[in-house]
């Protein structure tokens, strides 16, 4: 009996070691007094490992099929699927991973008839994805990389030899476009000048600029904005008809009519997680108040990676248009243009803990930037082709790299660093507010 008691210690002390090793996860080891969650972290995994997967080999994919045809430009031109998704589009998803875990435990486990709400949001969100996904993949127009890269080297100008310089074409090659693009890009501010709007109002008069002569994109010379209007619809249908022929289409098309739900799907999973969070915060300070300072972190930082996706969007928007033509006076609404909202939305959620002022500043702040976004939406699609879009510099790429490195690090920071961003979000290092509860064991 003594020999028993003498080695019970040795037995109580080993315990707690072999628990916190069960319980790491990517943003490092859960404290005691968290729960598990290991069903929400195993099904949370699973889903994120499939989605970042697909974010990999879509682009490698692409690089793979596209490597003696100008690939670089070409993924530059459509950054915001080629380039983003598998750089901060990565970090965004392993920074989402520990808020969505939270996310689904808490509904699963705590919010009234969460099961319930959990699958019929679900569902929504898959209804979604499919909506978005279907009338991308079916309607036009179509994208340059969606085509084989033995059929643009064997696609001409038209008419053949007009290339030269010597004359304008009736419509450029598809790569020879997006080359010309490319290399203008690199040089200058300002493609949007190149996009004139090709559908003028009826009521009013012709805009004196359309009358002039500028270089088009899609006839490789320079025309007015009428004659360089019809060589990009001309363009734009070819590419369309081109497509239409199964056997034209690239290795990269097909595999996205897999990639591309995913994405879509991450998307709208992110935006619904972000949204929700904030909405329960006062029951997500109180059941998980151990590691509320590191979901704030991980929102903070997932939503900070998401923000220059609308610009690459846009960049590819503004590049497109010089080749295939303007049809709208108007900015086109896409996907991308609710990041903004959900930024703000999550950044008023952290400056409420910097006191009332700051908020309010905050606040301020995000609605005159989204004013300036929509008054001066040409010139920030300008910005964000010379630097996101086709005419970023090749040095971006390894610049997005080193970035995405760099925050997946924040994400695991040691306690000591911990204290001065906690401490911006007006806590201490990852401890519980004195007014939340903790659940018990």
């Amino acid at each position: 009996m003594i020999e028993q008691t003498a080695s019970a210690p040795p037995q109580s002390t080993a315990m707690p070691a072999k628990r916190r090793r069960h319980r790491r996860t990517i943003h490092g080891m859960l404290p005691e007094g968290v729960p598990d969650m290991i069903g929400a972290r195993v099904f949370v995994s699973l889903v994120f490992l499939l989605i970042g997967a697909s974010f990999v080999a879509s682009t490698a994919i692409f690089i793979r099929e596209f490597w003696n045809y100008d690939w670089l430009g070409l993924m530059l031109l459509h950054s915001h699927l080629f380039l983003f998704f598998p750089t901060l589009g990565l970090l965004a998803l392993v920074a989402f991973h520990l808020p969505a875990t939270v996310f689904a435990h808490m509904y699963w486990t705590y919010i009234p008839h969460g099961r319930i709400r959990f699958l019929i949001g679900t569902l929504a969100v898959l209804g979604l994805t499919w909506m978005f996904s279907t009338n991308l993949l079916t309607t036009g127009p179509r994208e340059v990389w969606e085509i084989a890269p033995g059929v643009l080297d064997r696609d001409a100008s038209d008419p053949p030899g007009c290339k030269d310089g010597r004359q304008s074409c009736r419509r450029a090659g598809l790569m020879d476009g997006v080359s010309s693009l490319r290399v203008a890009a690199q040089e200058r501010y300002g493609m949007s000048k190149f996009a004139r709007v090709c559908r003028a109002d009826p009521l009013l008069e012709t805009p004196d600029d359309f009358t002039r002569e500028r270089f088009c994109f899609a006839s490789n010379g320079k025309l007015t904005g009428e004659a360089c209007c019809r060589a990009q619809e001309r363009f734009g249908s070819h590419l369309d008809e081109v497509w239409t022929t199964p056997a034209n289409r690239s290795q990269t098309d097909a595999f996205d009519l897999v990639a591309l739900p995913l994405k879509t799907f991450f998307v709208l999973i992110v935006i619904t997680i972000g949204a929700l969070l904030v909405i329960w915060r006062k029951l997500l300070e109180t059941r998980y108040a151990l590691i509320a300072p590191a979901i704030e972190r991980a929102l903070l930082i997932g939503a900070v990676a998401m923000l220059p996706w609308p610009f690459m969007d846009y960049a590819y928007v503004e590049g497109m248009q010089t080749l295939s033509g303007r049809w709208s006076a108007t900015a086109q609404v896409r996907l991308s243009l609710v990041i903004a909202p959900w930024a703000l939305l999550l950044l008023v959620f952290f400056l409420q803990r910097m006191g009332r002022k700051i908020e309010r500043l905050g606040q301020l702040a995000g609605a005159f930037v989204s004013l300036v976004a929509i008054l001066r939406y040409d010139q920030l699609s300008d910005v964000a082709v010379r630097w996101l879009g086709v005419g970023a510099p090749i040095w971006m790429i390894g610049a997005l790299i080193v970035i995405s490195f760099l925050c997946l690090a924040a994400l695991r920071w040691p306690s000591h660093m911990q204290r001065g961003l906690n401490g911006l979000f007006g806590r201490h290092p990852d401890v519980p507010s004195p007014t939340a509860s903790v659940p018990p064991k």
